[in-house]
């Protein structure tokens, strides 16, 4: 991981994809921005700036060059501390925003929490989570691991401290999702997060319970123990890790609509309570740029790293936690179609003739490269942590061991493809976060 990534080797391609999707989404990053940039001075005294991020040393992010100068990306971490300040821990969430300013096109990447892939440590690598990368070595060598497995050029990042959504979606009235009876009945489901924020914020649970399946409004509370589920199947048939990113991405779906359907008076209000649960590395000009981008209705779309076909590996479930192994080299290479060209990964298996169920780590004939020692699991010790991130980490191996063995890939993979195909027929709220590129105009 000490080498640095050469982007000049990295030809960008030609072909352009046709898009027919028309759902849309993206961060609530994107409501910070847009109304950074009609609120100005006053909102950016209460952003959280990381004065201490090296963005200026290529060589501590992991690349050398930029891409493309018209396309700008920015690493979005997502962290479940129980402080309003506190931005530490594993990344709940990590995300990657593509500003595409040539064509103005926002893409957003999510990149799977349980990805088991190489993170520098101690002058030397190990293999772990990437969402440990965050944890051990902060926003810097979080970015460094992105650009390093998949050759990009991130310069900046933003980090929003999940956990205090709460008086945000409180603050634009609530969001409606469908709640699956899975949600509704597992042992780790909708209302056990509902206990577990309820005892921190020192608030009657019996006041937040959800009682009944179906689409609902749900209030902040509830609403962010909704993001917040792991194990148990969604509206779309989702689970594990997949499930969790697709509610996560669907809760900031809702509140962009929401926000964008707010009378503007009320936007101080809302951005007074998202400002101190954000921190970032941006300026305060690139924050106004980026504001005025978003303020001209860009075409947004959406993939996933890795794409629908995955594996959940049990060679590399050490300490019982689930881990997505995928060759991420290759992986690279179809991130970057996507990002500086808006090639799909379908278009992109089809163009190059790629069997696309087989460039995840399996037996036999695989595209993982050959490397001279097997990678093994090595979870980072307790010390390391944050005290904070100890009940995620237990309830997370205590719901992997006991979980069916159903929760694979063969499960998941095959209910996420399928998903995407009945989603807006089945659904009425036409919510689908899909894992497959996602436009509107």
């Amino acid at each position: 991981m000490s080498k640095n990534v050469d982007l000049n080797s990295f030809s960008t391609r030609k072909k352009k994809k046709k898009h027919t999707l028309f759902r849309f989404f993206v961060l609530i990053i994107a409501i910070l921005l847009a109304i950074i940039f009609c609120y100005g001075a006053t909102i950016m005294a209460r952003i959280n700036r990381d004065r201490d991020f090296n963005r200026a040393d290529s060589s501590d992010l992991g690349f050398n060059g930029t891409i493309d100068k018209k396309v700008i990306n920015i690493a979005l971490f997502g962290v479940d501390t129980r402080e309003i300040d506190d931005f530490s821990g594993r990344s709940d969430s990590i995300m990657i925003l593509s500003v595409n300013k040539r064509n103005n096109t926002i893409r957003l990447v999510s990149v799977m929490r349980d990805s088991l892939v190489p993170i520098e440590k101690n002058g030397g690598t190990t293999y772990n989570k990437i969402n440990t990368a965050y944890a051990s070595g902060g926003p810097t060598l979080a970015v460094k691991t992105l650009n390093t497995l998949y050759g990009l050029d991130i310069k900046d990042y933003a980090t929003v401290n999940f956990y205090g959504m709460a008086d945000i979606i409180d603050a634009l009235g609530g969001i409606e999702v469908e709640i699956t009876k899975d949600e509704l009945t597992a042992k780790l489901g909708i209302n056990a997060m509902i206990n577990e924020q309820c005892i921190y914020l020192k608030l009657n649970p019996k006041d937040y319970f959800v009682y009944k399946t179906g689409v609902q409004k749900l209030n902040g509370v509830q609403a962010v123990a909704y993001a917040r589920i792991r194990h148990a199947k969604n509206s779309f048939g989702s689970n594990n890790d997949f499930g969790r990113t697709e509610r996560q991405r669907l809760v900031m779906k809702l509140l962009l609509e929401k926000a964008l359907k707010t009378n503007p008076l009320k936007y101080p209000s809302v951005i007074n309570k998202l400002a101190p649960y954000i921190k970032t590395s941006l300026k305060n000009s690139e924050m106004f740029s980026l504001g005025s981008f978003l303020l001209r209705r860009p075409k947004l779309e959406q993939s996933r790293i890795p794409h629908n076909e995955y594996i959940i590996d049990d060679d590399y479930r050490g300490a019982g936690a689930s881990t997505v192994y995928y060759n991420y080299e290759y992986a690279g290479k179809v991130l970057r179609a996507f990002l500086y060209d808006g090639t799909a990964p379908e278009d992109y298996f089809k163009e190059n003739g790629i069997d696309k169920t087989k460039w995840f780590k399996s037996t036999g004939e695989s595209f993982v490269s050959d490397k001279d020692d097997e990678p093994t699991f090595e979870p980072l010790p307790d010390e390391n942590l944050p005290d904070d991130t100890s009940s995620d980490t237990e309830s997370d191996t205590e719901s992997d061991v006991s979980s069916d063995t159903s929760d694979t890939s063969s499960d998941t993979s095959q209910d996420d493809a399928s998903s995407d195909e009945t989603s807006s027929d089945e659904n009425p709220t036409d919510q689908t976060p899909s894992d497959n590129t996602e436009t509107v105009s």
